[in-house]
C-alpha cells in the first residue's frame, strides 16, 4: 500500500490532533556528530557543543 503525503499526516494528526504538523523538506535539516572527550566533566559538556557548533557554523571568508 501507498501512502501519500497527505493521507500520511492525516494519520498522524488524527493520532496526534493537540499537535501542529507539516511536512519540511529534507535539505532543511542536517545532522552532526560530535565525540566528547573522556575526561571531559559533566558540567562542562554544554558548553563543549555550543563552542563545536559555532564552528560547524562558522563562514570562512
Amino acid at each position: 500500500m501507498r501512502v501519500t503525503g497527505s493521507a500520511f499526516l492525516q494519520k498522524l494528526k488524527n493520532k496526534i490532533p493537540e499537535r501542529t504538523l507539516l511536512l519540511a523538506p529534507g535539505h532543511w535539516f542536517f545532522t552532526h556528530s560530535f565525540e566528547l572527550p573522556a575526561e571531559l566533566p559533566e558540567k562542562e559538556v554544554q558548553n563543549f557543543v555550543e563552542l563545536s557548533l559555532e564552528g560547524v557554523f562558522t563562514v570562512s571568508p
